[in-house]
């Protein structure tokens, strides 16, 4: 029998009584020749905001850090291989969708993603959606087909081809496609090794016109017929 899940209510407490996580590998470079970047959420405190730290390029809102350790002590799950990159990940306890907002247009996105089971117990999809201004550019859902006894799966979401300035990830709330997912609960996945990269001067001018392009094609399928 799986433990007893603990409410998100307890989260800020049951921190402050287990202290700090354990020591993690060094977070991999940032590497601005080629464009990349990482977030590095091993070098924050494990119970702290993510909006109240520093990234390169992006702000990242309404996610609680996590050891390893502290996360499976409030959800009762083994997640001792959640963390992709050293000990601690994000988890979505604070609002139900992380939303990453990004100074300097991106050209793709990584993260290594832990769902877990809805509220019925059945595997639903952690969906990852890219924003070009206020135009939806990219859908991409985790495989629940990786799901694994305990009701978890792990998945890698990678959105690329088109300029996003917004990322956004949430667990649905039911299973569904990448054209109807509704956001979900808090606590609903766990997220770690997140990269993006910003890409050279031409070639984001391609991929702008291709943006636009996109969110012309979108207008035209909305507008009402006569």
């Amino acid at each position: 029998m799986r433990p007893a899940r603990r409410g998100v209510l307890g989260v800020a407490l049951a921190l402050c009584l287990l202290g700090p996580g354990s020591q993690a590998a060094p977070c991999p470079p940032d590497d601005p020749s080629v464009g990349r970047f990482g977030l590095c959420f091993d070098d924050l405190a494990s119970g702290s905001a993510t909006s109240a730290a520093t990234f390169p390029h992006v702000d990242v809102l309404d996610a609680l850090v996590l050891s390893e350790g502290d996360a499976a002590f409030l959800l009762g799950f083994d997640t001792s291989s959640w963390a992709a990159d050293g000990d601690q990940g994000i988890l979505n306890a604070l609002l139900p969708a992380v939303d990453l907002l990004f100074d300097v247009p991106i050209r793709e996105f990584h993260v290594d993603v832990v769902g877990l089971p809805g509220l019925t117990g059945s595997a639903v999809p952690v969906v990852l959606q890219a924003f070009h201004g206020a135009t939806l550019v990219q859908t991409v859902l985790s495989d629940v087909g990786l799901v694994l006894p305990e009701g978890t799966h792990q998945d890698d979401l990678v959105f690329a081809g088109l300029l996003a300035d917004h990322v956004r990830i949430f667990a649905a709330a039911a299973p569904c496609l990448a054209d109807d997912c509704e956001v979900g609960r808090t606590s609903g996945f766990f997220a770690d090794r997140v990269e993006f990269w910003i890409p050279e001067p031409g070639g984001a001018l391609l991929l702008s016109s291709s943006a636009v392009a996109l969110a012309f094609l979108a207008g035209r399928r909305a507008a009402p017929r006569s």
